[in-house]
């Protein structure tokens, strides 16, 4: 029992001797926190693109870290709670130099606000603060960041920046044809691994690299168009994203008619580096722009029939009519790029439009001939319907109320209206059907009740000219001689005024 009291005894001196010395001892301040960084990012340090993401953690020894005070120009500092951010750093040369410091905060603070943090000579700025009335300065009672000690020796990064030129390729439906008229719809992709922000033009060209319109780097798609074909080397609109209200300031030159043509892409960035210079099309084909002659263009939408030629019949019938002034668009045999923007621009270049198709492309029609008639345009529709239709597509394009499915024709006669030639059924058709024309409309061609069962209407035209509608194929109503030819006048020259 003596022997346990001794210890206790030497025990509790020494308690008091290390407390003794501990009160009479200096006190150790409170000391400002450690601050450390990395990055994860691909590749060497020595060489970073413009794209990284920076990691710091930071360590107190006597108290807690509460955030972080960063800056890539050493003068101005922003405040986060976070360890880690994704930077986009911009590039204003080929390569840049940011240097990254980072210091830890720790939660020494005063306990009241502080409209100014400078700690070892460096100005933080204000504590930051949850503005809550939107003011824009500090009130009292907002919640606000106590900043205490601050990292004295802040971490620090040196990046050296390489600028990355951007890329640029076609989108894959932009495909010329071999030949088209002066109207084309281009689209590209363009990407910058800086950031696709950082591309600043984008550069088009037809035929010469070194003369060239720039656009903004955010464009990616535009149509071409020149309604000038007067000129052996005519100006092009361009119109962004296809809208002619949407027209770049300068037009585009180097085109030549009736000669193949090349047009040339490329994008730069804010430092002036360049993507590839890419073309269309490619240096294996060609693409030849034909200069419209007249006012009238035949479309020609006609699948293929034995022993049929209804391109040489119309050409022979168009000769007489209007020789020499009139275009032909085979749209079985070209495939126009964008072709609802690039087929609207291209008809939108002629006055009138004859349109004949025993397999109609009605999608197109419904999407473009409203906005070409608002513009003055007119049309003569000569069109076999398909066995299955959608009726309200016709509504979109046609002033008719309904239809009504008749089947195959004989050779017939067709009633016309007062002032319009006879036509004679000389081969039969099939999928015949007959029409209501809506109040907007009036009935010109009636079927005879041989055929239909009662007389109704084939064709009609709309009371404002602009459409005509029969629902056959003219050359196969060429019955009695010469009325084809009469007819196509009596629509083009009496009906739609156009003056030759």
């Amino acid at each position: 029992m003596k022997a346990v009291k001794l210890i206790i005894f030497a025990v509790l001196s020494l308690f008091i001797t290390f407390c003794s010395e501990s009160i009479n001892d200096t006190p150790i301040g409170n000391q400002a926190p450690e601050t450390s960084l990395y990055i994860f990012s691909e590749g060497e340090i020595a060489q970073q693109q413009s794209r990284l993401r920076v990691n710091w953690w930071g360590d107190d020894p006597d108290g807690l870290v509460i955030g972080y005070y960063f800056t890539w120009d050493g003068t101005n500092w922003s405040f986060t709670e976070k360890n880690d951010s994704l930077f986009a750093l911009q590039i204003g040369a080929s390569d840049t130099n940011y240097v990254f410091k980072v210091a830890a905060v720790d939660n020494g603070g005063n306990k009241v606000y502080d409209s100014n943090i400078t700690r070892d000579g460096i100005n933080y700025g204000a504590e930051p603060f949850i503005d809550a009335n939107n003011d824009g300065v500090y009130n009292s009672g907002e919640v606000f960041t106590d900043i205490g000690l601050i990292d004295p020796t802040p971490a620090e990064q040196n990046f050296p920046i390489r600028n990355t030129s951007p890329t640029i390729e076609w989108n894959e439906f932009s495909v010329l044809p071999a030949k088209s008229f002066p109207v084309m719809t281009i689209r590209w992709e363009a990407d910058d691994v800086d950031g696709i922000e950082s591309i600043n033009r984008i550069k088009i060209a037809i035929n010469d690299t070194n003369n060239f319109v720039s656009l903004d780097g955010e464009v990616r798609i535009v149509t071409i168009r020149t309604d000038d074909f007067t000129s052996d080397n005519p100006l092009m609109d361009i119109y962004i994203n296809g809208l002619p209200t949407n027209q770049a300031a300068d037009k585009l030159e180097g085109l030549v008619y009736d000669q193949p043509n090349r047009i040339y892409v490329w994008a730069e960035d804010i430092s002036g580096a360049k993507s590839e210079i890419i073309s269309l099309p490619d240096t294996s084909q060609t693409w030849t722009v034909q200069r419209p002659t007249g006012k009238i263009l035949i479309i020609d939408d006609y699948a293929e029939v034995i022993n049929e030629h209804p391109d040489l019949y119309y050409a022979e019938k168009f000769d007489s009519v209007a020789a020499g002034k009139y275009d032909v668009l085979d749209l079985r045999n070209t495939s126009l790029p964008f072709e609802n923007i690039t087929f609207l621009e291209t008809i939108k270049l002629y006055e009138t439009l004859f349109w004949y198709s025993n397999s109609p492309s009605l999608d197109l029609a419904s999407t473009t001939i409203q906005e070409y008639q608002s513009q003055g345009g007119k049309v003569l529709f000569s069109i076999l319907l398909p066995d299955v239709l959608d009726e309200e597509i016709l509504k979109n394009f046609l002033p008719i109320d309904s239809l009504k499915y008749i089947g195959a024709s004989g050779r017939a006669e067709l009633l016309p209206a007062s002032g319009y030639p006879e036509l004679k059924i000389s081969r039969g058709m099939g999928n015949v059907r007959s029409f209501v024309p809506s109040v907007s409309a009036t009935s010109i061609y009636n079927l005879p009740e041989s055929l239909a069962g009662t007389t109704t209407t084939i064709g009609f035209k709309s009371n404002d000219n602009s459409t005509f509608y029969l629902g056959l194929v003219l050359h196969r109503c060429d019955g009695y001689p010469g009325t084809v030819t009469q007819f196509l006048k009596k629509i083009f020259i009496d009906d739609f005024g156009l003056v030759l």
